[in-house]
């Protein structure tokens, strides 16, 4: 995982054992028990799967993501802070 100015980004990749079809993935963001974001996407193959998490989304707090992969089990998590967001001054 790593950040931009606005996004988390995340990069899933998955090598497929010989004969595997690629399968779905859900990526799920929280922060203190409410979702933030939530994308299912097929995984597998040569090519990664880009999420980009738009930092808006975010609650302050601590964010904890959770990739599952096969029946729905957590195959990756990880965790992120979400400082406040910035206060905007109306010209």
């Amino acid at each position: 995982m790593s950040e931009t100015a606005d996004d988390f980004v995340v990069v899933i990749r998955r090598r497929l054992a010989a004969g595997e079809a690629p399968g779905p993935a859900l990526l799920l963001a929280q922060v203190r028990g409410q979702v933030a974001y939530a994308a299912q996407a097929p995984v597998g193959g040569a090519a990664p799967v880009v999420a980009r998490l738009p930092k808006a989304k975010f609650a302050p707090g601590l964010a904890h993501i959770t990739l599952s992969m096969r029946r729905a089990r957590p195959s990756a998590s990880g965790w992120c802070l979400c400082p406040t967001r910035p206060a905007y001054a109306w010209c």
